[in-house]
């Protein structure tokens, strides 16, 4: 099947049943949704028949069904696609147009298997209509026909006459006449079925004429006048040759029906001479030159839409290139810029290569004082450990003191409490002398010598409990003394061991700040060992760069004569689309002269 009538179909499909379903049925058999079919562009008969059904089971309906409507829509499709095909003068003239069509598609292409349509006329006002295809389309074909006459708004009887799957035949009747059959039956006759020529049955007329001629004069009239019978025979000859010339002036409608460019029109004449040879001669030519003109028609079609595909095509590939042309454009800015950055780029990477390189020499310095100042770390750590250990020391003889100073108070405390006891005696002494006095007195002279004793036991009595008083108010402030010596050490004991507290903590912290300066030194080693790398690489990338930068001025070049073919390329485009429009207006005028042609 043609492309021609492929693309129509899809299209009637799209209006009567949608997109959706039309493009499942297309992915089904591999066509692509927007496939554009050139005119005569050949399609797979088994391709077409897979959409249909799909479109049937789809719709829930007949394969027979979906043809019919297709057939129905069909014709107006094809009136806006191809208008050409229909400029004829009635829904005859498109009819017998169709052998034309199809004679033409099998002499382009030779491969194709068009449906066989004849339409023969069997009188003035009827015709028979024959269609035979082996793709099995007569519903489509009796859809398409009722359309045809719709389209001309014409009243047209259909008779059935035969049909099956593959082939119809239709009496068709028209309101108008389609065919004339002219008879002369005096031609005929003086032709005697043997006599073709024209100039014979002349002379035969002239002699039967001067018979009757001189029959006349001399018999019937009996007159003397010698031209009369000239005369009789003259307007005889005359009279008789008009009869037998009026097939030409039939002839002549059929000429004038050329001239004015009708060639619809179609009349028989029968004289049994030459005259009807010339007519069909003349029925011929036109039959030849309709046939030519429907041919002209149909390559005007194809011309007039494959030239709006190709223009949409062009117009399409135009803005296409007018964005690439953009593109382009904006990727030469962008060599131009690359090249630009690249060359900032190398200049940055000289400056950070001889940057990092001045780093690693730092880093290096840095480095050799990193590692005096560890070593000093290290060393003061050791000393901080040893002061920690003397105050440790120091510490604990002060912890010992305090022992001793505690133990002293307690012996202190035992002498007060002897000290306390001989006071205690020695007021019980005094009260024992004075007790002992009171007797001696009452002894009178016999407890005298007993009173001088109980005075010198009063008296060493006070004299003891004095130096009792006197020893306890030593040992008391020796007491606070040894008290205020106690807090005192208790006091340099508490500072010294939070200093001592202090110390270890330093000297833990010190010994942990000092190994992780060892790591964060190593660390540092590590980021220097990476920067000499990396100072490596820079001054790789930086020779590559370097090469970058021809290449970026290269690009940038390219991209320039890119752009300029680009932009050249789009002027031809541009030309193009132009002369395509151009023959579009060609083809218009072509059709405008077409629609002068009753067909």
């Amino acid at each position: 099947m043609i492309g021609l009538v492929v693309s129509t179909w899809i299209k009637t499909s799209v209006n009567l049943y949608g997109k959706e379903k039309v493009n499942i049925a297309l992915d089904k058999v591999g066509i692509k949704t927007d496939k554009k079919f050139s005119p005569m562009e050949v399609v797979d008969d088994e391709k077409i028949n897979t959409i249909i059904k799909e479109l049937a089971e789809v719709n829930n309906t007949t394969v027979e069904k979906i043809w019919a409507d297709i057939g129905e829509e069909n014709l107006k499709v094809f009136t806006k696609r191809y208008p050409l095909f229909f400029i004829h003068k009635n829904a005859y003239g498109l009819l017998k147009s169709l052998q034309s069509i199809h004679k033409t598609i099998v002499e382009r292409m030779p491969t194709s298997k068009p449906p066989s349509v004849e339409v023969t006329p069997i009188g003035e006002k009827t015709a028979m209509f024959e269609y035979a295809s082996e793709r099995g389309l007569s519903e489509y074909m009796l859809s398409m026909l009722k359309s045809a006459i719709s389209y001309y708004n014409e009243e047209v009887k259909i008779e059935i006459v035969e049909k099956n799957s593959k082939y119809v035949k239709i009496k068709l009747t028209f309101n108008y006449e389609i065919f004339t059959k002219r008879i002369f039956r005096f031609n005929k006759f003086l032709s005697f079925g043997f006599i073709k020529s024209v100039e014979i049955k002349i002379a035969i007329l002239t002699l039967i004429s001067l018979l009757i001629a001189h029959v006349s004069v001399e018999y019937i009239l009996k007159s003397e006048i010698f031209f009369l019978e000239g005369i009789i025979g003259t307007i005889l000859v005359s009279i008789m040759s008009y009869f037998l010339l009026s097939p030409l002036r039939e002839v002549k409608k059929q000429l004038s029906d050329l001239e004015g460019k009708n060639y619809l029109s179609d009349m028989k004449i029968e004289t049994g001479d030459y005259i009807e040879e010339f007519s069909v001669d003349v029925r011929n030519v036109a039959k030849s030159f309709n046939e030519t003109l429907i041919s002209m028609e149909s390559v005007a079609d194809e011309v007039r839409e494959y030239n709006g595909q190709f223009t949409d095509r062009l117009e399409s590939s135009s803005a296409i290139f007018t964005e690439i042309n953009g593109a382009v454009e904006q990727v030469t800015q962008g060599a131009i810029q690359q090249e630009q950055e690249i060359e900032k780029t190398v200049e940055f990477l000289n400056e950070n290569t001889k940057s990092l390189n001045h780093i690693i020499e730092e880093q290096n310095y840095s480095q050799s004082k990193l590692i005096n100042v560890v070593s000093e770390i290290k060393e003061n750590q050791k000393l901080i450990k040893s002061t920690a250990d003397s105050i440790q020391n120091i510490t604990e003889s002060f912890a010992e003191l305090d022992r001793k100073s505690n133990a002293l108070q307690e012996e202190v405390k035992g002498i007060l409490n002897i000290v306390s006891a001989v006071s205690s005696i020695a007021e019980e002494t005094s009260l024992l002398s004075l007790n002992a006095s009171i007797e001696a007195a009452r002894a009178g002279e016999a407890g005298k010598g007993f009173a001088v004793v109980a005075e010198e036991v009063g008296k060493l009595s006070m004299s003891s409990k004095d130096s009792a008083l006197d020893i306890e108010r030593s040992l008391s402030k020796f007491t606070d003394k040894i008290k205020e010596l106690t807090d005192s050490v208790n006091s340099q004991y508490n500072i010294l061991n939070d200093g001592n507290l202090k110390l270890n903590n330093v000297s833990d912290s010190t010994e942990l700040t000092t190994t992780k300066i060892d790591d964060v030194m190593n660390d540092v080693l590590n980021v220097v060992e990476k920067v000499k790398t990396r100072a490596i690489e820079n001054e790789k990338i930086f020779n590559k760069a370097e090469s970058l930068v021809a290449i970026g001025e290269e690009n940038a070049a390219m991209a320039e004569e890119v752009r300029s073919s680009v932009t050249s390329y789009l002027e031809e485009l541009n030309d193009i689309i132009k002369n395509v429009h151009e023959l579009k207006d060609v083809t218009n005028k072509f059709a405008d002269e077409m629609n002068q042609y009753v067909i």
